[in-house]
């Protein structure tokens, strides 16, 4: 077996935006007897800013492969994740807004959107006709502050 990993800046596109095309072939992740496989093709789209802190990344594409368990996935991007850098997370790049639909062989299908709400690190999966909400939010390590 191979594992092939190409990431290619192919150009400026149309809106003056960088675009950084990444593919995965034959991706292969090995937990002692157990293992995942991974094929996935994506496209950054790099939206540069005066103050690269202001920089944004939308993310396009797709994967597939199988998990740990043996089962079959495919993952697709079906409204581009927005990659913004957040003050409040010490700058670091979070999800905005965007939307992923996961099928797997064994569990059905699930829809993950992330809010649009900026920064609030909030998300909704939805499954099996009910949704379900979370929050994900930056700790801070090394600090004497109790979350």
């Amino acid at each position: 077996s191979y594992i092939y990993l190409e990431e290619k800046i192919q150009r400026l596109n149309e809106r003056n935006r960088l675009e950084i095309s990444i593919q995965l072939v034959g991706g292969k992740v090995t937990f002692g007897d157990a293992y995942m496989t991974r094929t996935a093709n994506h496209v950054r789209e790099w939206a540069r800013h005066i103050n690269p802190l202001n920089d944004t990344i939308y993310v396009t594409g797709s994967a597939e492969g199988m998990n740990v368990l043996g089962e079959a996935y495919s993952r697709v991007i079906t409204d581009p994740l927005v990659l913004v850098r957040c003050a409040e997370f010490q700058y670091r790049w979070m999800v905005s807004s965007g939307q992923v639909e996961i099928t797997n062989s064994t569990r059905g299908n699930m829809t993950i959107t992330h809010s649009g709400n900026g920064c609030s690190g909030d998300v909704t999966v939805e499954k099996d006709g009910n949704q379900y909400e979370y929050q994900f939010r930056y700790r801070y390590q090394n600090s004497n502050i109790n979350n």
